[in-house]
């Protein structure tokens, strides 16, 4: 696992219309951690991470808010089933 996600999340990408400095953050926090390596700023400044990763959860979580507003719903587990 992993590998999978992180295809996905390069599929989604559409730099710079729908990523924000704290998405691409997070990305090089997870890139960094996949290829097992460390990520100084964990050390160094960890509010500063800690506030990329809320930030971006709070999108994530408007985003799928908006989707049940329209009517459209969503289905967390879809993304997963899709790599299998």
């Amino acid at each position: 696992m992993g590998m999978i996600e992180r295809e996905r999340a390069i599929r989604m990408r559409r730099f710079p219309d729908n990523t924000c400095p704290a998405s691409r953050h997070v990305e090089l926090m997870a890139d960094s951690l996949m290829n097992g390596g460390r990520y100084i700023m964990f050390d160094e400044d960890p509010e500063h991470c800690a506030a990329s990763l809320y930030s971006v959860v709070a999108s994530l979580w408007e985003a799928r808010n908006r989707l049940d507003e329209a009517g459209l719903g969503h289905k967390p587990d879809a993304a997963l089933k899709e790599g299998e």
